[in-house]
C-alpha cells in the first residue's frame, strides 16, 4: 500500500494575462462524482465566464484521468492544467480555471502559458498533505493493561478512534502499518496473551505536516 500527494482543503488564485482574468480554484475530491459536483458549482458561480476550463486526476490504482478546454483551441487549456497537477504528483484534485476575456487574443501559446500558469498558482498556495494507509485494530483487553497500550499506541504514532469501557475494553485504533505486529505483540504481552485482536481493514488517513513531493 502506497502514500499518496494530495491538497488538504480548497484554494483559490487568480492571474491577469493581456487584460484576461484567469481565476483557479482547486478541491480535494474523493471520487469523479466530487469532481463533477465541483466543476458544475464554478460553472453556475462564473456563468458570465467566457470559458470554465477544468482537469481532475483520481484514485490510484484505478486512476481517472479528464480535462476540458471548454471551447477554447484544443490542447490549449485543459491538458496544460491537468500537466500540471501530474507534475505536482498529485492525486484526488480537481482544477478549474475560469476564464473572462479581457479582449485581446493570447494565441495558442499564450493560451497554453497563461492555464498552465493559472493551474501552477492555485496550486503552490494550496495547503499540502500525505495520505498513508492505516490498519485498523479492534482490541478487546482488561482495564489493567489498558493505559500502557494506550501510551505505545500513541508513541508509534497511532490513534484511538473508538474506544467502549464495558466489563473489557474495546478499543479500534489505527495504525502505521510498520506497528500492527508490534502493537499486536505488545496487547498479548500486557493481558498475558487474553486480549483479543480483530483486523478490520485498511484505510487512508491525510497526515498534514508531513508532505514531501513524491
Amino acid at each position: 500500500m502506497q502514500e499518496y500527494r494530495v491538497i488538504a482543503e480548497r484554494c483559490q488564485a487568480s492571474i491577469i494575462v493581456r487584460r484576461s482574468e484567469f481565476i483557479a480554484q482547486a478541491a480535494p475530491v474523493e471520487d469523479e462524482e466530487e469532481a463533477w459536483q465541483f466543476v458544475e458549482e464554478i460553472r453556475e458561480r462564473h456563468r458570465e465566464a467566457t470559458h470554465n476550463v477544468y482537469a481532475w486526476r483520481v484514485g490510484l490504482a484505478d486512476e481517472l484521468i479528464r480535462s476540458s478546454d471548454d471551447g477554447e483551441p484544443a490542447g490549449t487549456a485543459g491538458r496544460p492544467v491537468l500537466e500540471v497537477i501530474q507534475r505536482e504528483a498529485l492525486h484526488n484534485v480537481v482544477v478549474v480555471v475560469t476564464r473572462y476575456f479581457g479582449g485581446i487574443l493570447l494565441g495558442a501559446g499564450g493560451l497554453v502559458r497563461a492555464y498552465s500558469k493559472a493551474a501552477t498558482e492555485v496550486l503552490r498556495v494550496a495547503p499540502k498533505a500525505l495520505c498513508q494507509p492505516r490498519q485498523r485494530l479492534r482490541i478487546r483487553l482488561d482495564y489493567g493493561a489498558l493505559g500502557k497500550l494506550q501510551n505505545e499506541i500513541i508513541q508509534i504514532g497511532g490513534a484511538i478512534e473508538e474506544a467502549d469501557y464495558g466489563a473489557v475494553v474495546v478499543l479500534d485504533v489505527l495504525l502505521p502499518l510498520t506497528a500492527v505486529d508490534f502493537i499486536s505483540q505488545t496487547a498479548l504481552d500486557l493481558t498475558r496473551g487474553e486480549a483479543r485482536i480483530e483486523q478490520l481493514g485498511i484505510e487512508y488517513v491525510m497526515v498534514t505536516g508531513v508532505d514531501e513531493k513524491k
